[in-house]
């Protein structure tokens, strides 16, 4: 248990290494030992995990991280290939090498790099001898042997020696790392299946539970290990076996061990591989039963997942779709299952098997018949609860519930497409705890969900031409997701309120809303812009600060996937950086130190805090390479796309533009202390302030300095990122500098919730989901904005400080020579009074005076004028005017202290420029 949980140290590759050696070549390390003795020992380890179940979900993540790094480097060895077919010196060969290094850097994220380690790496790819990446693909491939490892660890280093020994070291890491090991290799699965087949037709089911669960860890990571038909058929003739059984108490003791729940999992994975074969009558049969029968939700899902895999090829046209799936979705759709009044245990399931059905094909659900049906259902009727049942007039008079298998096609060439579906919401619709309109809500909100994203998925990545869904349904899915999260887990429509009241229901309906809101935020899918108001923003991003700990952990970890472009966001290819919006969101990913008040009453979370800050770093370097791709093509496309680069696509991609969001986030939060204190920056602040007895004022500044800690940890967390992505020579510390200043200074936040000041200041987030939203409307406007521009004017000071954390060389401060954008969306400027801008002394620099004509110049190239359709800027012109200014004050200010009061040329030799 103690070295798996050793695998929790994401960011120390040296023990992730050590912990992957003592699993291979520890545990079950002697090769004399035979098969089943092998699966005997993964099966007795396995046993021992449970009742640790973080060591047990290393154990998976330690197989998914080998099989992530086999594809990495299969991807590597394929466009190496290409790159020696291309001739040398060509503009094509410059372009697959450059491809090919980048896919070398994407294998030392995993496995980890020494100092210098990009010259390790340049020889490895350099090498002329290509027996060295002969072994390195047969090992890339999981069903390799044993001996094929032992060959790999024996012959790799003695090819690599001639170039060096930190080249021989690592290479002899990767191939430790990639290679199969005793403890999972195709051998040992063999084994542990029919290990399987034996506990179960002997009747020791938690023995047969033991191994299947070892199964689905494999499965799960490999699922090409059962791509031969004679492993697949095995695992089949487990699952009928397990399906046939009778008895009632063998039936209650599978039922209470998940057994047949877990098997279904692991065929589906399985399924995703085998490409040889179609699908005979009697399992269709009893995959037809666990959707229109006795399946659980979960169940459902794996049996379409199965019958989709089997039964269609990649590129099946909407005939064969309609011909394998139409007769179920007509089943499922029918107004005995989809009605309010039918049970919800039997509304769950239907729901579920459609949600599977639009993952795998969603071109069946256009704008008519039963699928479009279904989707009008899931939200006018569960969600909206308009109406209690739908007319089917399309369903015929001799409809009866039952699939008939005949006419199903024989074959599948399908590809693996591994389902990466939230375990969480599998697990609502299982827990029988929950209320049934709750989990009747969950199954809704993931059927709508998944429909829109698939469907997208397939229009705007595969290119496959179908139905879109309607900008009015998109738009009212937001939605209904908005005011779940916004009204802290209560549904929307009255009569589910009443029963979803208990505090897991609650829990369970905010972390389904808030899971399925982030997935319909996937880049990839476009609809951030005209859906996600900011509003809508704001109250997402208070979902991360939820005071239950495994509704947070859940949507920390979602967070982190979209940053990583991984699990949800990885399904259909293509993956693209998140957006700007959600960086930010960052600044709430951190733990308290003792005082939850200042940290939103957010539950801590430990270890996922530290897993989401390292996926942000990844994250960014995903934006930097875009950014620097996007700048290269703008270029290569001529004068007037670099200007259109430089003034519209900066800043939506490049990743300093997220710290404007991440201010607005802080400004918006009652936690968030002010310039002086919670009531600073309002008329009759300090009155309000001074008439608080004595005895709360140290409590008063306990809380103050807890806030200001809080706040400060936040924005490391946001910073940190931002500038360690780029190394020790971090170059763009003074452009943020430069941000910050220039928001406090000039711009202030603009309010989305117009939320009453005194609730604001008492801090009442119950009241307002956490984030002040109320459908009261302040009178005084002015209160609110002197509030948040006292809170932005804190941030922005706090911001200051942690930047100059950072700065260690003189390259960190090197002056940004492009123009600086703040979002409108977010921020407006402040408007000066005519005295604040008289007030504005002539400067001199040298012998030039910069007079009242200039000032006003300058004010004007600050102000207004500057203003585009979507940012305000300030010319890198006026940043050196404003930089002058400031020193030369400072300098004046310091001086009269002293008593005495420089000239114009010491103002220049002192100032500098």
């Amino acid at each position: 248990t103690r070295v798996f949980q050793c695998a929790s140290f994401v960011n120390d590759f040296e023990m992730r290494n050590r912990v992957v050696q003592i699993v291979d070549e520890v545990f079950l390390g002697r090769e004399s030992l035979s098969g089943t003795s092998r699966a005997v020992g993964v099966g007795i380890i396995t046993n021992s995990l449970e009742k640790s179940s973080s060591a047990s979900g290393w154990m998976s993540k330690l197989m998914l991280d080998r099989a992530d790094l086999q594809k990495r480097l299969s991807t590597y060895i394929d466009v190496r290939s290409k790159l020696r077919r291309c001739k040398a010196g060509t503009e094509e060969a410059l372009a697959a090498d450059a491809n090919a290094m980048e896919c070398l850097e994407k294998i030392t994220n995993l496995i980890g790099l020494e100092e210098n380690g990009l010259d390790v790496i340049e020889k490895l790819h350099s090498a002329r001898d290509n027996h060295i990446f002969k072994i390195l693909a047969t090992i890339a491939n999981p069903s390799h042997s044993i001996a094929a490892r032992t060959r790999a660890l024996e012959e790799l280093p003695k090819r690599t020696k001639s170039l060096g020994d930190p080249t021989l070291v690592w290479a002899k890491t990767l191939a430790r790392r990639t290679a199969m090991s005793n403890f999972a290799n195709i051998d040992t699965v063999r084994h542990v299946v029919f290990l399987s087949q034996e506990c179960m037709q002997e009747g020791d089911y938690e023995g047969c539970a033991i191994f299947v669960s070892i199964l689905k860890a494999v499965t799960d990571a490999y699922p090409s290990l059962f791509s031969k038909k004679e492993d697949f058929s095995n695992l089949l003739e487990l699952f009928t076996e397990c399906r046939s059984i009778t008895q009632s108490k063998a039936k209650k003791e599978i039922k209470k061990l998940e057994l047949l729940t877990a098997m279904g999992a692991v065929v589906a994975s399985a399924a995703q591989s085998f490409r040889n074969g179609g699908i005979d009558s009697e399992l269709q049969d009893q995959l037809l039963k666990l959707c229109t029968k006795d399946g659980t939700p979960e169940q459902v899902r794996h049996a379409v997942q199965t019958m989709a895999a089997l039964l269609l090829d990649k590129d099946a046209n909407i005939i064969e779709q309609e011909k394998a799936f139409g007769p179920l979705i007509k089943v499922l759709t029918s107004p005995t299952r989809l009605a309010i009044s039918a049970s919800s245990l039997k509304v769950v399931c239907a729901l579920s098997a459609l949600s599977a059905i639009a993952e795998c094909v969603p071109s069946l659900f256009g704008n008519s018949g039963c699928g479009a049906k279904a989707l009008c259902f899931a939200l006018d009727a569960v969600l909206f609860g308009h109406q209690d049942s739908l007319d089917y007039a399309a369903v015929g008079d001799d409809e009866k519930e039952t699939v008939s298998t005949e006419g199903t096609t024989p074959k599948s060439t399908r590809k693996p497409q591994r389902s990466n579906q939230s375990p969480g919401i599998i697990n609502f619709l299982q827990d029988e705890q929950l209320a049934g309109a709750c989990r009747r809500s969950c199954a809704a909100i993931e059927f709508l969900v998944t429909h829109i994203r698939f469907t997208l998925i397939n229009i705007k990545v595969q290119g496959v031409d179908m139905e879109c869904p309607s900008f009015k349904h998109i738009q009212q899915v937001f939605r209904i997701l908005h005011q779940i999260i916004e009204d802290k887990g209560l549904p929307q429509c009255d009569r589910d309120r009443k029963a979803c009241r208990s505090r897991q229901d609650r829990a369970a309906l905010r972390e389904c809303a808030s899971i399925q809101l982030f997935r319909l935020c996937d880049a990839r899918l476009h609809l951030i812009d005209d859906h996600l108001s900011v509003a809508m923003w704001h109250v997402l991003s208070s979902s991360l600060l939820d005071e239950e700990k495994c509704v947070r952990e859940a949507l920390i970890g979602e967070l982190g996937s979209m940053l990583t472009g991984q699990g949800a966001y990885a399904i259909g290819g293509s993956p693209q950086p998140a957006n700007l919006r959600f960086v930010a969101m960052l600044v709430f990913c951190v733990d308290s130190e003792g005082n939850a008040i200042a940290n939103g009453n957010a539950a801590n979370v430990g270890k996922v805090c530290n897993a989401v800050k390292a996926a942000a770093k990844h994250g960014i370097t995903r934006l930097r390479k875009t950014t620097e791709a996007t700048l290269h093509q703008s270029r290569s496309l001529g004068k007037s796309a670099e200007q259109h680069f430089e003034r519209v696509l900066k800043k939506i991609i490049m990743p300093e533009y997220c710290v404007p969001y991440g201010i607005h986030l802080l400004s918006l939060r009652h936690e968030t202390p002010s310039a002086g204190g919670i009531v600073a920056g309002i008329p009759g602040g300090s009155q309000l302030a001074a008439s608080g007895s004595n005895d709360d004022a140290p409590e008063s500044n306990a809380d103050d300095s807890a806030q200001q800690k809080s706040l400060r940890k936040r924005l490391k967390w946001l910073f940190e990122p931002l500038v360690v992505s780029l190394g020790d020579g971090a170059d763009n510390i003074s452009f943020l500098l430069r941000m910050v200043d220039m928001i406090g200074s000039q711009f202030q936040p603009v309010d989305v919730f117009e939320r009453p000041i005194s609730l604001v200041m008492l801090g009442d987030s119950d009241s307002y989901g956490g984030i002040g939203s109320s459908p009261i409307q302040d009178k005084d406007d002015n209160i609110n904005i002197a509030l948040l521009t006292a809170k932005m004017k804190t941030i922005c000071a706090a911001s200051r400080d942690v930047l100059l954390t950072f700065v260690k060389k003189d390259i960190n401060l090197t002056p940004y020579p492009g123009q600086i954008e703040v979002p409108i969306s977010v921020f407006k400027r402040t408007k000066k009074t005519t005295t604040e801008r008289n007030r504005s002394p002539a400067r001199s620099v040298g012998s030039v005076d910069i007079n009242a004509k200039r000032v006003k110049r300058n004010m004007k190239l600050n102000g207004h004028d500057s203003l585009n359709e979507s940012s305000n800027s300030l010319s890198p012109k006026s940043q050196v005017d404003k930089g002058i200014i400031e020193v030369n004050q400072r300098r004046h200010r310091r001086s009269r202290r002293n008593g005495h009061t420089p000239s114009p040329k010491n103002a220049v030799d002192n100032g500098g420029t």
